[in-house]
């Protein structure tokens, strides 16, 4: 009987330290942020998928790097994210990037300096991809290029959508 309450008690710390681990390993997330959070894509080729697997059918394609993305659960190896369109899938996490960006979310003007009466520089399209550099209050600075055209300039949070966190 006193081995047979031996070995339950061995058994007893056991699990207790087995979920102690489990419970610490579960903190020791990637990523820092609480749900949601934004990420991008790492490369040219995305692919999303429906469940979090190879074995899940592809549903969509993103071909540009940096389209940043909203992480909204993970399991594994793989973030369920949603789009800027509000479609909702699988990217295996080795294939995100955490550069920050966003897409603009209308026909916005670009400005010199973070202020109301700034100078504008440039005029930029509904959903154009653009990498966030800094952001002082409502205003964040953005990094564009396209073909041989850089632009470095200053536009309302507003007119994006996207990480734009301090």
């Amino acid at each position: 009987m006193k081995k047979l309450n031996i070995l339950l008690f061995i058994i007893l710390i056991a699990a207790v330290l087995g979920m102690i681990a489990l419970f610490q390993n579960r903190g020791n997330n990637k990523h820092t942020n609480s749900y949601p959070f934004f990420l991008s894509t790492k490369f040219s080729t995305s692919n999303i998928r429906s469940g979090p697997g190879e074995e899940y059918p592809i549903i969509w394609v993103y071909k540009k790097k940096n389209i940043p993305f909203k992480v909204i659960a993970e399991y594994k190896n793989w973030y369920q994210i949603q789009d800027y369109n509000g479609k909702v899938g699988w990217i295996f996490k080795n294939t995100t990037s955490k550069t920050k960006s966003a897409i603009t979310n209308k026909k916005i003007e670009v400005y010199k300096t973070p202020e109301q009466d700034a100078k504008k520089i440039a005029t930029i399209d509904k959903g154009i991809i653009v990498i966030i550099h800094k952001i002082k209050g409502e205003y964040v600075q953005i990094l564009l290029s396209i073909d041989k055209v850089k632009i470095d300039g200053w536009t309302l949070k507003s007119n994006l959508w996207g990480e734009y966190k301090e």
